[in-house]
């Protein structure tokens, strides 16, 4: 996902926007919107209609609809408000893929993260979220 979010047609609709480039059946891409709180209303809205929020959460719709295997996202939960941060959480967590993801908010990793890594002295080590210092 781009940071300017160029991958986003501003001049089609919220669904057409994630269609187009979905390998998903309508129901799967409607269930997705809506965890993205993109209710039945919202679809037919163009994209230049939609805030920076929604904006975001319509890119981070169209990632998890296309045919990636693996999502590596990188404080993906900037600019985000905590409605969105929770429907992002939701979202992740019906992904069927792999996500690798970086991010400082303690609560989104807890919702989202199975396993947790943090790097010592240059190697990855794997370690329990609760004693995270």
């Amino acid at each position: 996902m781009s940071q300017d979010l160029s991958e986003l047609d501003l001049n089609k609709s919220v669904y057409e926007n994630v269609s187009l480039t979905s390998i998903q059946d309508t129901y799967h891409i409607r269930m997705i919107l809506r965890h993205l709180l993109f209710d039945a209303g919202m679809l037919e809205k163009k994209a230049f209609t939609l805030s920076g929020g929604e904006r975001v959460r319509l890119a981070i719709g169209k990632m998890l609809l296309s045919d990636a295997d693996i999502l590596l996202l990188e404080e993906i939960t900037n600019y985000l408000d905590i409605a969105s941060i929770e429907a992002l959480e939701r979202a992740l967590c019906a992904y069927p893929g792999t996500i690798i993801f970086i991010s400082h908010d303690i609560n989104f990793i807890k919702h989202v993260a199975t396993s947790f890594v943090k790097i010592e002295n240059k190697k990855l080590v794997e370690t329990d979220i609760y004693h995270y210092n």
